[in-house]
C-alpha cells in the first residue's frame, strides 16, 4: 500500500509540474501593453496638457482594443 501511494504522489506531482510549467510559459508569452503605453506617453508632444492627455488616452484605448481582439482570436 505504501509503495502505491508514493508512486501515485510522484506521478501526480510530475504531471502537475508539467501542466503548470506549460501554463507559465503561455502566461509569460502574452504581450503586455505596459512598455507600449510608456513609449506612447513619452513620444506624444504638444503645448497643451489636456490635448496630450486626450491623445494618449485614445491611443492606449485603441491599443487595448487591438490587444483584446487579438487575444480573443487566439483563444478561439
Amino acid at each position: 500500500p505504501c509503495a502505491s501511494v508514493i508512486s501515485f504522489r510522484f506521478l501526480f506531482f510530475c504531471v502537475m509540474s508539467t501542466v503548470l510549467g506549460r501554463w507559465w510559459v503561455i502566461v509569460m508569452s502574452i504581450p503586455w501593453l505596459t512598455k507600449s503605453a510608456f513609449t506612447c506617453q513619452a513620444s506624444i508632444c504638444g503645448s497643451n496638457e489636456s490635448t496630450r492627455k486626450d491623445i494618449r488616452a485614445t491611443v492606449v484605448r485603441y491599443m487595448d482594443l487591438a490587444w483584446i481582439l487579438s487575444l480573443r482570436n487566439l483563444s478561439q
